[in-house]
């Protein structure tokens, strides 16, 4: 359950495996949860949090707000880390997530190096430490991460959900450029020493879905890299990329949108190795110009970089192969063929099995011996205390055991995931017993407490698994109504509303979206000009962040703000969460009301009417172009600071979405 649905993701008992791996290797592990969530997969959810509280995972990676309550209610001892997907592009959207429990926050890939530097001057000195992260290098998203709705709207497939059908790789009419939204790769090379010199904490290299010959060649020169910016070193320069795309510094500093682009060329990764030389009943004869093997994954493109057909190879005769295409159909002549990587990445059998367990559970212990009765207690797990009491008589024949020797054999937890903490030992008598009988009792005593250890786990997960649905199921009870209905409302873009003050003089209510993105240098300018948003008393105003929500609700009634679509509300807990601090919650427009089933009969739900469908919000400075792609047509409203690209009309055909009243979905203010 993550960003990247297509990725060979773990399922549990392959993570406990790879969580072994990494710990007895003294690694940092993290778990991706960050998609938004339905209502059905809360319990998924659960066992996850389940097994990385069980595992001691570093932290869990988020984007769903509902996600963030769950786990601070009832997962607390669990570190959290903000998605990119969050969109927490300045210093008041990251305050108030901070003051949520986030302690770290991966940075939205389109800020400047002289922003990362202000935002994270702004928490210095914070008694807690709150830690950045940035992407350094891997694809480009030509929308803000998060903000995306161009999947959705054509395909059904939300980049929110981790489906995105890369809509910004297609070619467009239209424009200058035929691939107009196809951004090259990150590579921050150029940079690395400024970006490094702002004090991020993390760097992140993107690699879910890319091969293994890919994440070898970029962490190696970031490793390099970084070891020659500690030693004081000049950087050194990256390699040729095979697997990338073109690559840019991105939005580390400004340069121009002509050349953050793919333009005419091929989008596509891999590196060219041959070409198709003959077509005959759907099957190609490929000549390869460079070497290659068995085992590689070889794509088919046309000159335009469309994808025909993608392959792993299988057999190679003298530099030649053939290969039937899946389907059949028309393959213009010119193709031409890329490496793309190894076939998939490696398995788990490739790892040496070890015995070896992470030493995760932390435990004190205490040793008494008197009247021939040795008493072992042990504090572990919430300061769950254990007990157990051995009967031994002493023998004349041994000489004491010292202290010493007692403690050499406790602190061998053998194959237990223990760390002994602290170890008293208090002999009131003396010991005098073979070392052998003491190590037969420290492995039945290990035993009975991992047995103690799990059996509590167990306990406690279904205490806590009935707290979280009884509480689900008291969100309902307190909030749903009989009534299928959702309200729309007329929403008014900060900008819109800034220009045409005078049309708006005789309204009695106003909804105001405020800025869907301001930059930490504007962050002052834009709440100066709030002030008489604030004042005015028919106005509400929309916030696409929870950042905005929290920063009005010093100045405004909880009646006066309104949580808006790019807040994501899916599930219950969600709706908990956002019902304690507003109004009203606007869905996304990204969603079927199908998906939003169990939201649709809460109070306080409601949609905006919009004048057209938001396809990418982008901080590119885009040219005034119309763009089409067979029957969706895209314009470019430009705001301060990014711009809106937009399909103007109120329906696409083949999306039925709460804007759209031809499908049915509205009929009046009900939905179906």
């Amino acid at each position: 359950m993550n960003a990247r649905a297509r990725a060979q993701n773990f399922d549990i008992e392959t993570a406990l495996e790879i969580i072994r791996i990494a710990k007895a290797h003294g690694k940092k592990m993290y778990i991706a949860l960050n998609i938004l969530v339905h209502d059905q997969e809360i319990n998924n959810c659960i066992e996850i949090l389940e097994m990385a509280e069980d595992q001691k995972i570093d932290a869990i990676i988020i984007q769903d707000l509902g996600l963030l309550y769950i786990i601070r209610n009832y997962f607390p001892n669990l570190s959290v880390h903000a998605s990119t997907q969050m969109f927490l592009h300045n210093s008041l959207q990251i305050n108030a997530l901070v003051e949520q429990g986030i302690s770290r926050v991966i940075l939205p890939r389109e800020l400047r190096i002289d922003e990362i530097t202000r935002i994270r001057e702004k928490f210095e000195n914070r008694k807690s430490k709150i830690e950045f992260e940035v992407f350094i290098h891997g694809a480009l998203c030509f929308s803000f991460s998060g903000l995306c709705l161009a999947s959705s709207y054509l395909y059904k497939k939300s980049g929110n959900r981790g489906l995105c059908k890369q809509v910004c790789r297609f070619a467009f009419d239209g424009g200058k450029y035929k691939y107009p939204f196809s951004m090259k790769d990150l590579e921050s090379h150029t940079y690395f020493r400024d970006l490094l010199n702002s004090g991020v904490d993390s760097l992140k290299i993107e690699g879910r879905l890319r091969n293994t010959d890919y994440i070898e060649e970029v962490i190696s020169y970031y490793r390099q890299a970084l070891d020659m910016y500690s030693a004081s070193k000049p950087i050194p320069k990256p390699p040729s990329w095979r697997y990338n795309r073109k690559t840019t510094s991105g939005y580390l500093k400004a340069i121009p949108y002509s050349q953050m682009i793919c333009d005419d060329d091929i989008p596509w990764i891999g590196e060219h190795v041959g070409n198709v030389i003959s077509i005959q009943n759907s099957r190609i004869q490929i000549r390869f110009d460079t070497s290659v093997f068995r085992g590689e994954r070889l794509r088919v493109l046309t000159e335009q970089g469309v994808k025909i057909h993608e392959f792993t190879l299988l057999n190679v005769t003298q530099n030649m192969c053939s290969e039937d295409l899946k389907h059949t159909r028309w393959v213009p002549d010119n193709c031409k063929v890329y490496r793309v990587g190894t076939s998939q990445t490696p398995s788990l059998g490739i790892f040496k099995k070890s015995s070896l367990q992470p030493k995760q559970c932390s435990v004190q212990l205490q040793i008494d011996y008197s009247k021939s009765t040795l008493h072992i207690t042990s504090l572990l797990l919430e300061n769950k205390q254990f007990c157990l009491s051995y009967h031994l008589a002493s023998e004349n024949a041994y000489p004491q055991v010292p202290d010493f020797r007692i403690q050499d054999c406790f602190m061998k937890v053998d194959q237990y995931p223990f760390q002994i903490e602290s170890l008293f030992i208090k002999q009131t008598d003396s010991l005098c017993v073979p070392i052998r009988e003491l190590n037969q009792i420290r492995r039945d005593f290990f035993e009975k407490l991992n047995r103690f250890r799990l059996d509590y786990q167990i306990q406690k997960h279904e205490m806590r698994r009935s707290e979280i649905h009884h509480e689900f199921e008291n969100i309902k009870e307190h909030y749903a109504t009989d009534i299928n209905f959702i309200q729309k409302y007329p929403v008014i873009p900060y900008e819109d509303w800034i220009t045409n003050k005078h049309l708006y003089d005789n309204a009695e209510s106003l909804w105001i979206e405020l800025p869907l993105f301001v930059s930490e240098s504007n962050l002052s300018t834009v709440l100066n000009a709030l002030d008489s948003l604030i004042k005015d008393q028919r106005i509400r105003l929309v916030c696409h962040s929870f950042g905005w929500i929290d920063y009005l609700q010093t100045y405004l009634s909880k009646e006066r703000i309104v949580s808006g679509g790019y807040v994501y509300c899916l599930n219950r807990f969600t709706y908990q969460f956002l019902n304690n601090h507003v109004s009203t919650i606007l869905l996304s427009s990204d969603f079927d009301p199908l998906e939003l089933n169990s939201l649709r009969y809460f109070q306080h739900i409601g949609i905006a009417e919009e004048n057209g469908l938001r396809f990418f919000i982008t901080r590119q400075d885009l040219p005034l172009h119309t763009y089409k792609f067979k029957s969706c047509q895209l314009s470019v409203i430009p705001r301060q600071g990014y711009c809106e690209v937009v399909n103007p009309r109120s329906c696409l055909d083949h999306r039925c979405s709460y804007s759209c009243n031809k499908r049915g979905c509205l009929k009046g203010n009900s939905v179906e």
